[in-house]
């Protein structure tokens, strides 16, 4: 009896508590914008010198767009939005070194990116200054830089996506 009464609560509480529209509650559905469903990613200025980082990010972006949302990827000319953006830096960082030979053992990649979504009215959806994802990699095992930036790109493909969720 006690089970049940446990069991009532709780489902009564998930169903006052939840909300049908993610920005007034909390809820199972998605918080990504209904009223856009097509998207079209173009592939980031890169002011780095580390050449292939925007090729690696648009794809990053376009895997995780049609993965992730309700949106359909399509060339710019036939897209109601259009992502684009600036990839201004890309850092790479000594973690640790080894004591006897300073030899790095563990280092960090750092990409910094600009980005805007607008719709095909000229309407600013999102936009944010300055956004980064860091990873790291394992130089002394064998591990190359690509390793590590290929991550941080992953990464920083998540971060563009969730700043582009509405109400957020």
């Amino acid at each position: 009896m006690k089970r049940a009464a446990c069991v009532l609560t709780w489902l009564v509480c998930v169903l006052v508590g939840c909300s049908s529209d993610p920005t007034k509650g909390y809820s199972t559905s998605s918080s990504f914008d209904r009223s856009v469903r097509t998207i079209a990613v173009t592939v980031f200025e890169n002011e780095t010198f580390h050449p292939g980082v925007e090729a690696d990010l648009a794809t990053a972006l376009i895997r995780r767009v049609q993965r992730d949302t309700p949106w359909r990827v399509t060339e710019a000319a036939t897209a109601e939005t259009t992502l684009r953006g600036v990839i201004r830096q890309v850092e790479i960082r000594r973690l640790t070194q080894d004591t006897a030979g300073g030899i790095t053992q563990q280092a960090a990649v750092r990409v910094v990116a600009d980005f805007e979504w607008r719709a095909g009215t000229g309407r600013v959806l999102a936009r944010r200054v300055g956004v980064s994802a860091t990873e790291s990699f394992m130089p002394a095992a064998g591990e190359p830089l690509e390793v590590g930036l290929s991550a941080a790109v992953e990464e920083l493909a998540g971060v563009i996506l969730e700043a582009m969720r509405s109400g957020w």
